[in-house]
């Protein structure tokens, strides 16, 4: 038998792994289809493409499942059907191919006939001011010496955010400024030379002589008009004559030179046409502007390098959006109607163009649920309907999802239709489900495999489908979810892959009720009676996510031949017996394939049997209950994530137990209640890179002694891996009486560093430390900082209010922290704090974050040099709270939290106007689950 079995994974099995990368090939494709046509026979092919990798993929690993197991499906029948398989490819390229020959038209963006309208133009007010102030000269110089430089202002936002009408209103607003101006829409069709030529036919329009067009190989004579500047002199046009060689962006930038100039370059898509068009803009040094308005943020980034501004869309308040949607509607809204429309206004999400469409296609009907519900199938429809009034929302839409060229990401995104709308998903927890589910390409040189996923979030948050709700200390998205219009998008596109099932209510069920399931998600206790899913099919299931009660059948996973990821820690199992408890998660141990495993804190022991799911890597049970595991748990042969409250049954000892080839990552984390098992075992784990401890009440001084040697270890542990670049510790010191940090004195390669906790003074390692020349004399003329950590946070440690976090003097010479790059203060009242100018001198970004308040922040003159990013995060605060920001000289951001009052806002917006950098301030959404 092994003998065959080898036969077949060697010669079988990778042609089959072919036809899955030929599969997803193919669906690379769709971009081009896309721009080719919308319609439902191309829909169709999209579909097609999908299901067949998800059938290729099923083919393939049941083979797998079934052959361990020396049952079931034999060689010649897994031939036979990777053989109808290709048959599926064969046809499927063939039914591309005829689309390709077949179609000449374009699905290019349908025209907005409410771009000119001035009373749609709702929450414009402040951010065109803002940009306003961006357009005007400039009359001192700026942090970084760009008095009157050129300068470009990218805006950029999730399709239909209103980014160009924003770039109208301000371009009308201060067009009289400048001396020549011009407005042109680039998109993914049009090339650069295309843009140019209508650059040169705005500049030149209204000329008192003949502008000629630009034709390709003639001679062009090119008006550009002069604007009245004020000075008394009269318009007047200069003329390059220029032969049929001469190039349209070398004369475009003839013209444009030593003129004050104003450019506005709508939906600019390519990094690389904005690197062609960048280089015919010449800097007269008189303050001349650019606006580029773009959905990606790595174009923005780059349009504005070195020393423009981004300036990122915001989607509408609640009351915004409100008056957006009935002034759209012409009419004025009642209490009733409100209700009525709760569910398509969630869904808008405060999207403006989304809004207006709603509000259009109810024109002249009663709102009533019925027609909201038609609205929303329409405007998040998969393909062109017949409700023209919708068109922009679904190009949006549908140009976003096509747009995704990868497979994987495609996947991640549709993946997002396991969660309810509005759901704020924590990112960790997002790229290690997508692990599991193989949507991500492993082995990839020069990334881990949690780098290699993170990429794919990057991508979604780069072209602005998803929605930071937190940033992390390095900047990243540390939790997220989709727009409304996005989410409901992608929920039908999954549901018509058979990708994805979502069960919240009663009000979802699988496309086809006889069709296999793959990913289910039960929420909310949908799922207690048996009826509910009793003629779906489980047998393929790779996902399952349960939330509250659910019934039996669910729970019984003798049935789930593929499961890869099963996430219970939101499941309700009180209705069973401790008996019947303990056997479930003994059957779940049963699940071969199983990669993910999040089980509630509430089982209070995970079992011995889990050492039998040699494929898991990452077992999670929360935070908020203390589980005791067996030693069984650390020995589980590719575990990469231990996530929990863990403690190691008192039934072993750790002396003289070996534990080889440990993959263990991430040890988040034990708890040191007078045992020192958990410590021991610490040596063993050579991989590490993240460890979290809690230290109760219990602990002792000999226990810490064994945690002091373990940190120890973990920080100076030597490493092979050349991406094991990052360690990252965590203490929760509550309740601990015994003060024990003081073993973090050396520096090791610990980069990231939690303490959370009372602590009764500052911890020694922040303390600038002397050290001598000449040991016989008692001077000191050098002063170091043992601890290199480039991230601290400091949390409930309530050393503010009872003194100044940084009491002590720095002599002459010393800083503190130079190398730290983040900072986090968390406290339940945070303040007084002073820092002084030889605080942190590499910080880059703070975040100071109070559950009641914040006050008496004193930033010195001089102080925090390099911030770029200051997070002011409590709902009560007040003003600035004694913040002056004048002097943060690389400032670019300001974030607060959204439910700050508005005489708090305002306050900020006007530091902010006051600022040379004018940084944007964003408001961010508290991370609660609905």
């Amino acid at each position: 038998m092994e003998t065959v079995l080898g036969a077949i994974l060697n010669t079988i099995a990778p042609k089959a792994f072919d036809l899955i990368k030929d599969a997803r090939v193919n669906r690379i494709q769709e971009p081009e289809l896309r721009r080719i046509s919308t319609s439902r026979q191309v829909s169709q092919v999209v579909n097609r493409a999908g299901r067949l990798v998800q059938d290729t993929e099923d083919c393939i690993y049941r083979f797998f499942h079934r052959t361990r197991l020396h049952c079931g499906v034999t060689d010649m029948e897994f031939a036979s059907k990777i053989k109808i398989l290709k048959e599926r490819l064969t046809e499927l390229k063939n039914d591309v191919s005829s689309l390709e020959q077949g179609s000449t038209t374009s699905s290019t963006e349908p025209e907005d006939p409410h771009f000119a309208k001035e009373d749609l133009l709702v929450g414009m007010d402040v951010p065109s001011q803002e940009l306003v102030e961006l357009l005007e000269r400039t009359p001192t110089p700026s942090a970084s010496g760009t008095k009157g430089k050129l300068k470009v202002i990218s805006i950029v936002g999730f399709g239909g955010s209103g980014k160009t009408r924003l770039a109208k209103k301000v371009c009308e607003e201060t067009g009289e400024q400048f001396d020549l101006k011009a407005w042109v829409h680039m998109g993914l069709e049009r090339n650069v030379q295309e843009v140019l030529k209508e650059i040169v036919r705005n500049i030149g329009a209204g000329a008192s002589t003949s502008v000629q067009h630009i034709n390709n190989g003639a001679e062009a004579s090119i008006g550009v008009q002069h604007i009245n500047n004020g000075s008394g002199s009269s318009n007047r046009v200069q003329h390059v004559h220029a032969g049929a060689s001469t190039n349209v962006a070398e004369r475009l930038k003839s013209s444009l030179c030593n003129q004050r100039y104003l450019i506005v370059i709508d939906d600019v898509r390519r990094i690389e046409d904005w690197q062609f068009l960048e280089r015919v803009f010449p800097d007269s040094d008189v303050c001349s502007r650019i606006i580029v308005t773009t959905t990606s943020q790595p174009v923005a980034a780059r349009c504005s390098f070195p020393n423009g501004h981004v300036y990122k869309m915001s989607t509408l308040c609640s009351q915004d959006s409100d008056n957006l949607f009935f002034t759209a509607l012409t009419r004025q809204h009642s209490d009733p109607e409100k209700e009525q429309l709760s569910t398509l206004m969630n869904i808008c999400d405060g999207l403006p163009l989304a809004l207006i469409e709603a509000a259009e296609s109810l024109k002249g009907q009663a709102v009533e649920k019925f027609g909201c519900q038609e609205t929303v199938r329409g405007l998040c429809a998969l393909e062109e309907g017949n409700n023209v009034k919708l068109r922009r929302m679904q190009w949006v839409l549908m140009n976003k999802y096509s747009g995704l060229t990868s497979y994987g990401t495609r996947s991640c995104l549709l993946y997002f239709h396991m969660f309810p709308s509005r759901y704020p998903t924590k990112r960790k927890f997002l790229i290690r489900r997508w692990l599991a589910e193989e949507f991500v390409e492993r082995g990839q040189p020069g990334f881990s495999d949690l780098d290699a996923a993170s990429e794919h979030l990057k991508t979604l948050s780069d072209c602005n489908i998803i929605r930071g709700m937190q940033l992390s200390n390095n900047a990243t998205v540390k939790s997220c979810r989709l727009h409304g219009t996005m989410h409901e998008f992608i929920s039908r596109q999954s549901k018509s892959q058979n990708f994805v099932n979502f069960l919240c209510h009663g009000n979802d069920v699988p496309a086809q009720p006889k069709e296999a399931v793959r990913r289910l998600s039960l929420r909310d206790g949908t799922a207690n009676s048996e009826s509910c899913i009793e003629d779906v099919p489980l047998y393929l299931l790779r996902t399952l996510a349960v939330s509250g009660e659910t019934c039996k059948a669910v729970m019984d996973f003798s049935k789930y031949e593929l499961l890869r990821v099963l996430d219970l820690k939101e499941w309700d199992h009180h209705q069973l017996r401790e008996k019947e408890l303990k056997k479930k998660c003994r059957d779940m141990c049963k699940l071969f394939m199983l990669k993910y495993l999040g089980l509630p804190g509430s089982i209070r022991e995970v079992p011995k049997e889990i050492q039998d799911l040699i494929h898991l890597e990452t077992l999670d049970v929360g935070e908020t209950e203390i589980v005791e595991v067996y030693r069984e748990v650390i020995k589980v042969p590719k575990l990469k994530h231990l996530l929990g409250k863990f403690r190691l049954n008192a039934k072993y000892s750790a002396e003289n137990w070996v534990l080889e080839d440990s993959r263990l990552e991430t040890f988040s984390g034990f708890v040191n209640n007078g045992k020192a098992e958990f410590p021991k075992l610490m040596k063993h784990m050579k991989k590490l890179k993240k460890v979290k401890i809690w230290c109760d009440s219990k602990a002792e001084v000999a226990e810490l002694k064994h945690v002091s040697t373990a940190i120890h270890d973990f920080i100076f542990q030597k490493s092979t891996d050349p991406l094991d670049v990052v360690r990252s510790l965590s203490i929760d010191v509550k309740g601990c009486k015994v003060q024990f940090l003081g073993y973090l004195n050396s520096p090791g390669r610990l980069t990231k560093l939690k303490l959370n906790g009372s602590l009764e003074k500052v911890p020694d390692f922040i303390t600038p430390q002397r050290e001598t020349v000449d040991t016989s004399t008692t001077t000191w003329n050098k002063f170091t900082t043992p601890l290199k950590v480039t991230s601290l946070c400091l949390s409930s440690t309530t050393l503010c209010g009872r003194r100044s976090l940084f009491p002590f003097e720095l002599q002459p010479g010393a800083t503190l922290l130079p190398s730290l790059r983040y900072l986090k203060l968390v406290e339940d009242d945070l303040g007084p704090l002073k820092i002084q100018e030889k605080h942190f001198p590499g910080l880059e970004r703070i975040c100071l974050a109070g559950s009641n308040s914040i006050n008496l922040v004193t930033i010195e003159a001089g102080a925090l040099q390099h911030i770029a990013s200051l997070h002011v995060i409590c709902e009560h605060l007040v003003g600035l709270a004694g913040i002056q920001i004048g002097g943060l000289k690389m400032l670019k951001e300001i974030a607060l939290d959204s439910k700050v009052s508005e005489t708090t806002k305002d306050a900020w917006k006007v530091a902010a106007r006051g600022h040379p950098n004018k940084p944007q301030i964003l408001f961010i959404e508290t991370a609660t689950k609905p």
